[in-house]
């Protein structure tokens, strides 16, 4: 897949979170992993939002502009990934919102990804450079916001991973990490990626 086409598939599939944090605004990615016509599933970075979960207003805009306001029970927050159920007023407009699918298959040093800032929308090619049990190292570009939550695709537009960390290169959590987390904050045992996305999509 060429990346004008990778870039549009994100586009229908990456949120705006947005904390209205005291005497700031925090905006940073979430991705969209599980969804119907009137509820989601979003998965993004913790470390910005954890600690105004239940304190502060935080809505999640999706990309047809409908905004859900998550009430604190639909916040799972495991391993510094939070998942957020997210239920807005009207249906979506699927031409503009639908899940981005994901890879149970692992990756190999200097595979090319692509990173997605939807805040800043934009879109930056990349290679992986180190591979770790749950997490790799790529030498992306990366905005003062994109290691909170950007979605990391492989070059057939595929999630892979998300980003958590920017210290010299942008690192990023696997998509086994994110599956292991979702079954985690649940209390369920981890079997598999797609395991997690069912039980996740049977529950919104």
């Amino acid at each position: 897949m060429d990346s004008a086409n990778i870039y549009y598939a994100i586009n229908k599939s990456v949120v705006e979170v947005i904390v209205y944090a005291r005497g700031e605004l925090i905006t940073q990615c979430g991705t969209i992993v599980a969804c119907k016509d009137r509820s989601a599933y979003v998965v993004t970075d913790a470390r910005l939002v954890s600690e105004h979960l239940g304190r502060r207003r935080i809505e999640v805009k999706f990309p047809d502009g409908q905004i859900s306001i998550p009430t604190p029970n639909q916040f799972n927050l495991h391993n510094g990934i939070l998942g957020i159920y997210c239920s807005p007023n009207s249906q979506f407009d699927r031409t503009k919102v639908d899940v981005i699918e994901v890879c149970e298959e692992g990756l190999n040093s200097l595979d090319t990804v692509y990173v997605y800032d939807g805040v800043k929308g934009m879109m930056t090619p990349g290679t992986v450079t180190q591979i770790d049990a749950h997490s790799f190292s790529i030498t992306n570009i990366a905005s003062d916001m994109t290691e909170y939550g950007a979605p990391v695709l492989n070059r057939n537009g595929i999630l892979v991973g998300m980003c958590y960390s920017f210290e010299y290169h942008l690192s990023a959590k696997s998509i086994l990490a994110i599956a292991n987390a979702i079954e985690r904050s649940q209390n369920r045992p981890f079997t598999s990626v797609q395991a997690a996305l069912d039980h996740i999509y049977n529950t919104i």
